[in-house]
């Protein structure tokens, strides 16, 4: 957040002074002075804030990195305790990123048109074909569409996970559409798709084995789906060997910029160890410059998640204690 204030302020300074010419020709004095005043009062100290803000946050890694060669006690312990509490943070946000938000580090990466995607939650198993003629039996279940009872289970997987391969919930579609009329907000989007799976169950070794490729059907949108069919069939008529890999890497949608929950974490763990810390702490009262405030933050910040430490090793450890009594029945 510090680093985005600051460049936001730095972007806002450059287009100030680079257009101050323009805004002198075309506007009064009046709207010049409120530019003036908003950017003297306003702009500037939230970018002075924030440069505080993020030399506060990275002090302990710039200790922690530095290459300087005095190598007395107090500066090795402060190495020390610096790596200490990033180690610390990083696990804090692993576990509350895992655990309080629930989010898969799956999503973290871009999806395959081709392959379960990022968003993939729950998917339905396809079910295989009751069918015994033999014209039927060619062709594996797996292949076929969706009925509409795993329509409707897919639809209420999409509305709460989004379409597994971009995450859109389509919340600005009208969802009167399902009961009422044919038409699907989310397909049934075969995993792996119809001609990946075919290729594969016609590799010679999996002929010999009898084996055939297992499928699920998971929430896909209608963007989507058209983009998985044209990569596909360009893949299919350029001969493509691999059809698995034919909507990865380049292909692959990149969804950074769709913002989840999980996303949230890197905020609550910055706002966990350091909003309020030092002001219990006596030598915060008795700081009388920037610099003194700064060391208290970061030391009080350091107790702060050590205590967090602390506190998640005795409740192991009263988990542990409770397992051997009840393992030892006592």
């Amino acid at each position: 957040a510090g680093l985005g204030t600051v460049a936001a302020a730095n972007c806002t300074d450059r287009t100030s002074s680079s257009s101050r010419m323009q805004w002198n020709r075309r506007a009064t004095p009046d709207f010049l002075e409120q530019c003036n005043s908003l950017l003297e009062e306003k702009i500037i100290p939230m970018k002075d804030a924030a440069c505080r803000t993020v030399h506060e946050m990275t002090r302990p890694m710039t200790i922690a990195t530095t290459t300087n060669n005095n190598n007395n006690r107090r500066m090795q312990q402060e190495r020390k305790e610096a790596w200490f509490h990033a180690a610390r943070i990083c696990i804090i946000g692993i576990l509350t990123y895992k655990t309080l938000f629930r989010s898969n580090f799956m999503s973290l990466s871009p999806s395959s048109y081709t392959a379960r995607g990022s968003f993939a939650r729950k998917g339905i198993p396809i079910l295989k074909s009751s069918s015994s003629s033999r014209s039927s039996s060619m062709i594996p279940s797996s292949f076929n569409y969706a009925t509409k009872s795993q329509r409707e289970k897919l639809h209420q997987i999409g509305s709460r996970f989004g379409c597994h391969t971009c995450g859109s919930r389509l919340l600005f579609r009208s969802r009167r559409l399902l009961p009422n009329t044919k038409k699907m907000i989310f397909h049934g989007d075969h995993i792996p798709p119809v001609s990946v799976a075919k290729q594969i169950n016609n590799r010679w070794y999996n002929r010999k084995l009898g084996r055939t490729v297992a499928q699920r059907f998971y929430p896909q949108c209608t963007d989507c789906s058209n983009k998985q069919g044209g990569l596909l069939s360009r893949a299919v008529n350029a001969g493509h060997r691999n059809l698995h890999a034919a909507g990865g890497g380049s292909e692959s949608h990149f969804h950074g910029w769709r913002m989840r929950v999980g996303h949230l974490t890197g905020g609550l763990v910055a706002v966990v160890s350091t909003v309020g810390v030092g002001n219990d702490d006596a030598r915060w009262l008795g700081s009388s410059s920037e610099e003194e405030e700064a060391e208290v933050l970061v030391h009080s910040s350091r107790d702060r998640i050590r205590s967090i430490q602390y506190w998640l090793e005795d409740l192991l450890y009263d988990a542990k204690r409770t397992m051997s009594n009840v393992w030892n029945g006592r």
